[in-house]
């Protein structure tokens, strides 16, 4: 069953594990370069004392992490959807296939491109 749903909400489960490693980063490296600079207190974050869980120096970078998370998802979705309601094909983000060949003005398929070496392939949007 797990399988199954990540096959078919894998652009979802992408963009969510882009979006918490990338507030995680963030957070890290703002707490590291900048904020403990003006209090040390700050490097308790990364520290694995239950006695400093309670502190502001940690449950702040943490919730802001939580935030820029699910700032990030948001932000992936939408643009992910304002690619695909600006495609021609609607097969490319509505999991058809992930790539389209062009020569030219002239659609061809994958078989008979292989000796062409002037045919390119679009990326996907997925």
């Amino acid at each position: 069953v797990g399988a199954v749903l990540a096959v078919r909400a894998k652009s979802a489960v992408l963009s969510l594990a882009t979006a918490v490693l990338g507030a995680v980063g963030l957070v890290a490296a703002i707490d590291v370069l900048a904020l403990q600079r003006m209090d040390k207190r700050f490097l308790w974050l990364f520290q694995a004392a239950q006695e400093h869980s309670s502190s502001p120096f940690v449950y702040g970078p943490a919730l802001a992490t939580v935030a820029i998370a699910i700032g990030g998802f948001e932000w992936q979705r939408m643009q992910q959807t304002k690619e695909c309601s600006s495609v021609r094909s609607p097969n490319v983000c509505e999991g058809g296939p992930n790539y389209v060949l062009y020569r030219g003005s002239r659609s061809q398929t994958a078989a008979n491109t292989r000796s062409s070496s002037r045919v390119y392939s679009e990326p996907s949007i997925e």
